[in-house]
């Protein structure tokens, strides 16, 4: 218990944003995810916040929860898939849109080498970007247990009446863009369904008056 706390104190302190600049991420309406349902598809994002970090770090699998020290500079998301149709659904594209910008989501190979530093050693980006299917959902992404609640998955799909988790990282966007859009595509026998969920982005500072926004 002393260790946790330990380690709690040293990241909420060691990976906060610095010199009082605050980021945030929101939906149109301020909310901290956004949901989408398609034809019986559901898309529901999560920008990554330093709680996501401390949820998901309750999976050892996953995160070396130990050895945290600096939560990375990159776009992360929680993306949630449930498939409530009757046929498979294939996840074709992930990416991030933004004024006439479009960006794919990070590789795994792209995120090892943006990781590759020793102060994210306790990333396991192997484990951190397969899709996971969910074995138990009460409707609530932020209470998703990723410990109990999930096993990895590397089908191609996601099976009918499955519900699935991926994590995705994407580069930085230039600081002035506020607006931007993350497009799921997806695949089924006989459709095309693309999934839009617009966030704003801001960033600020808490002290002086440049770049306050």
């Amino acid at each position: 218990m002393k260790k946790y706390i330990v380690f709690m104190m040293v990241l909420c302190i060691g990976c906060k944003t610095q010199f009082g600049i605050i980021n945030t991420v929101v939906s149109e309406s301020g909310q901290s995810i956004v949901s989408h349902n398609a034809d019986g598809l559901t898309i529901t994002v999560e920008p990554f916040t330093d709680d996501t970090w401390f949820r998901i770090a309750e999976n050892s699998q996953v995160i070396d929860k130990a050895n945290m020290v600096r939560l990375p500079k990159l776009f992360f998301f929680l993306l949630l898939i449930e498939n409530k149709t009757e046929t498979p659904v294939m996840i074709k594209d992930i990416v991030l849109r933004y004024d006439t910008t479009t960006t794919a989501a990070l590789t795994t190979e792209a995120l090892k080498l943006s990781l590759s530093s020793p102060a994210y050693e306790w990333i396991k980006v192997d484990e951190l970007t397969v899709p996971r299917r969910l074995l138990y959902f009460n409707g609530t992404i932020q209470k998703i247990n990723f410990a109990h609640d999930t096993i990895p998955c590397t089908l191609p799909f996601v099976p009918a009446g499955d519900s699935h988790i991926n994590i995705i990282a994407f580069t930085w966007i230039p600081v002035n863009v506020r607006k931007f859009t993350i497009a799921v595509t997806a695949i089924t026998p006989d459709s095309k369904k693309i999934v839009e969920c617009n966030f704003i982005r801001n960033e600020y500072r808490t002290r002086g008056k440049h770049f306050l926004q």
